[in-house]
């Protein structure tokens, strides 16, 4: 199968690539799968997506057969309902997401999303260019997949030049608040002050919101 996708067991974990579905259409979904253990499940969700939401579902549920370890071509139709209705700015937008909903190991490769026009919907959909245009999110809690440092965080998302441009505005203001601090303006040192907190960002934010929940 080339390159592949390889989902472990765990948490509800999502890789999801929005997709260019429209409503009350019939789409067909392909893919191959194998898996370490017997009857694993694999579930194809394309739902509208907010940042932790779903909503007006539909999906397919592939299962694995006998044959440990062995590729099998699994097929569904799936009806996209009411899923891409409305009008931007106000239209959701759409995912196709990929979930191991069970305890072994599932690897996924060849995810296909063809319209009734015999439109491919998914690119890269045999992960030969890697992750490129997929992504990764959790329904539940976002500390499954987000980086606890901000500054990581920024090098993963934006690389090098993010973190020095962030680093540039940060040291910018804060000696542009400070002098004004200093030359008793009280605006700019509650400024200062507030932008303080931005240090709770910096390191292991999130374990700090674990802590408090």
């Amino acid at each position: 199968a080339g390159t592949y996708l390889r989902l472990g067991s765990g948490d509800p974990l999502y890789v999801e690539q929005i997709v260019d579905v429209a409503s009350g259409q019939r789409y067909q979904l392909s893919l191959r799968m194998r898996s370490n253990i017997v009857n694993a499940l694999m579930n194809v969700l394309i739902c509208e997506r907010t940042y932790l939401y779903s909503y007006g579902c539909t999906s397919a549920t592939f299962v694995s057969g006998r044959n440990v370890g062995e590729w099998e071509q699994r097929a569904a139709t799936i009806d996209s309902g009411r899923l891409g209705a409305g009008r931007w700015p106000a239209r959701r937008p759409v995912k196709l997401s990929l979930e191991n909903a069970s305890q072994g190991v599932i690897d996924v490769a060849n995810v296909s999303l063809f319209d009734g026009a015999g439109r491919e919907l998914i690119a890269n959909g045999n992960f030969s260019s890697g992750s490129n245009r997929w992504f990764f999110s959790s329904s539940i809690s976002h500390l499954s997949w987000h980086i606890d440092n901000l500054w990581v965080g920024l090098y993963f998302e934006q690389g090098v030049l993010g973190v020095l441009a962030f680093g540039i505005v940060i040291l910018v203001a804060g000696v542009a608040f400070s002098r004004r601090t200093l030359a008793g303006d009280l605006y700019a040192g509650a400024a200062l002050a507030a932008a303080s907190l931005a240090a709770i960002g910096w390191v292991v934010s999130d374990r700090l919101e674990q802590h408090n929940d």
